[in-house]
């Protein structure tokens, strides 16, 4: 009697434990979507940040670009990192990448709103004796560049100008250079243009005259030469500010 009591206790405990079985299963089966999304999750965040690291520069977004100086040209080249040229003195040089630093703020767009910026930054990056001076200096260039317009618009140039007019011109804006910023600096900041200037107009008046030498069409060089002397004769009668 006791055996079959046990045998009929077997089925009731294989009943129970498959109950348990099919209960734990269950319970399993409905949280298996919320860890699978969250374990999805973590590898898709695991699988974009290893991306992110191993993506070829191509195709990372490029960095900001670093803001020009204020003014009108927008030059990239000239920027803080310009140096100023100072003597062992700590005194100013008034050499020509001062004068890029400057017009950097004073030519273009900018005008006389350009001033104030260059004056702050000259005293920013100078000596308080070189940034009077320098600041002096300014002063003095953004006088000229609008002197300089004033004086060219007087001159109603053509698109062919005559060539006496534009002598006459060279010696007036010479003049107004000296005048304004000094023979030291209207040679510094100005002797090399003023050369080819000069040189532009005697060839100019050789070919008026027919005294010109003459060229080759099949000479790269002199092409290239002709071609560097009309663009200085433009140069030479364009505002500095729009």
């Amino acid at each position: 009697m006791a055996e079959r009591a046990g045998e009929n206790r077997w089925p009731v405990i294989a009943a129970a434990a498959a109950g348990a079985i099919i209960g734990a299963m269950a319970f399993i089966w409905a949280r298996w979507p919320d860890d699978a999304a969250a374990s999805r999750a973590q590898v898709g965040a695991a699988s974009a940040s290893t991306a992110q690291q191993t993506a070829p520069a191509a195709t990372r977004p490029a960095a900001a670009p670093r803001a020009p100086l204020i003014g009108g040209l927008g030059v990239s080249a000239v920027g803080p990192e310009t140096q100023i040229a100072l003597t062992d003195n700590q005194e100013l040089i008034a050499d020509s990448a001062l004068r890029k630093v400057m017009d950097s703020f004073l030519l273009g767009s900018a005008g006389d709103k350009g001033l104030p910026a260059l004056l702050n930054e000259l005293i920013r990056r100078l000596p308080a004796a070189a940034a009077r001076d320098a600041g002096q200096l300014a002063t003095s260039y953004n006088a000229y560049i609008a002197a300089h317009d004033q004086l060219l618009a007087a001159q109603g140039f053509g698109a062919t100008p005559d060539l006496n007019r534009l002598i006459g011109w060279q010696q007036q804006r010479a003049q107004l250079r000296d005048r304004m910023l000094g023979q030291k600096v209207s040679l510094e900041w100005f002797g090399t243009e003023d050369t080819y200037l000069s040189q532009a107009l005697e060839e100019l008046r050789q070919q008026r005259d027919g005294t010109a030498p003459p060229m080759s069409s099949a000479d790269a060089d002199e092409a290239l030469h002709a071609q560097h002397m009309r663009q200085v004769l433009r140069d030479a009668i364009v505002r500095l500010r729009p």
